[in-house]
């Protein structure tokens, strides 16, 4: 059975650095208004269907996480520019169509280590392309448009939601409070996620 075994996010919206784990069948995600529970799902559509590939670059005003950018303005360098990393670990059967090109080394510092299937998403400026802009990064201003957003499975491989592997649906009961199925969880502002296998 193929399913999302935990998420990694950094520098994204709310998370600085969190990781979250899902269970085999379903994960009912629960909490607080601003606990964060969109931003999980968020997290997930941007790596699995690509969100934001074709977006203008300004869009990262609101996809950064407000402390790094807080953090990169008291001491601004490119080194300290805000950056986001999302992964996203898979298990996934090895019998199952185009499995072998997620499965790789290529996560966290992205050093040797065990192999894992998954999908790696990284916000980041492209030094190359943003040459020439240290005085302008030196004054605390984030050159959005000179950043690159990629795509790769852990086999380095780049990724492209033709090659998905799993299929998912999302829920978000802050909109459906109507809806009988849902309305206990609806009192407490939660998304329930499941995935679905085809």
């Amino acid at each position: 059975m193929s399913y999302i075994k935990q998420m990694t996010i950094k520098g994204f919206k709310k998370f600085l650095d969190f990781q979250v784990q899902f269970n085999e069948k379903t994960s009912i995600i629960v909490g607080e208004n601003e606990a964060g529970k969109t931003t999980i799902l968020d997290a997930l559509r941007i790596v699995l269907n690509q969100q934001h590939r074709n977006s203008d670059k300004s869009i990262l005003r609101d996809l950064f996480n407000a402390e790094m950018v807080k953090s990169f303005q008291g001491n601004p360098s490119i080194k300290t520019l805000p950056q986001i990393i999302i992964e996203v670990e898979l298990e996934l059967d090895s019998k199952q169509r185009n499995a072998e090109y997620f499965y790789g080394e290529v996560y966290g510092e992205k050093k040797s280590q065990a192999e894992k299937y998954g999908i790696r998403f990284e916000c980041k400026f492209d030094e190359v392309l943003g040459e020439g802009l240290e005085d302008t990064i030196a004054e605390g201003k984030i050159p959005y448009e000179y950043y690159q957003l990629t795509w790769t499975t852990f086999a380095n491989n780049p990724y492209q939601v033709v090659k998905r592997p799993i299929k998912f649906i999302s829920i978000d009961t802050t909109s459906s409070s109507s809806s009988i199925s849902f309305n206990i969880y609806s009192a407490v502002k939660s998304i329930v996620f499941r995935r679905y296998h085809f």
